[in-house]
């Protein structure tokens, strides 16, 4: 459970406004369901790799999106924990001047771009 982190050294990236708050996360299968763990930082980086890099090296316990690591993931030099859950909630929005006159070919980019997207959250949590 989120409430286990302050056990553990946590790698987190740093805010453009260099506040940090408690690192929030969510269930993916029950999204009205919030954590907020107030861990102390072992390390801060405004760089993904870096963060990966020192997961990799031992360092502690990072956050980042599957299709980053997925070699490593795959390989078991990285594990992943608290699944299901995540550390944010995925935002995908289209801007179309009308959805009056919706082209059929604008139509199915945007039922592949969501079926996608489903299936590739999907996946993620089932690794």
């Amino acid at each position: 459970h989120p409430r286990d982190l302050v056990h553990h050294d946590c790698l987190r990236t740093v805010e453009a406004s260099h506040r940090q708050g408690p690192w929030r996360l969510f269930r993916a299968d029950a999204p009205d369901d919030v954590f907020e763990a107030d861990v102390p930082p072992a390390l801060w980086s405004n760089h993904t790799d870096t963060l990966i890099r020192a997961a990799l090296d031992g360092a502690g316990i990072t956050s980042t999106t599957v299709e980053l690591v997925a070699t490593q993931l795959e390989s078991g030099e990285l594990v992943r924990v608290l699944s299901p859950w995540i550390t944010g909630r995925l935002a995908l929005y289209a801007a179309l001047p009308s959805r009056k006159y919706l082209p059929q070919r604008t139509r199915v980019f945007l039922d592949y771009l969501t079926d996608y997207t489903r299936r590739a959250v999907q996946q993620g949590l089932a690794r």
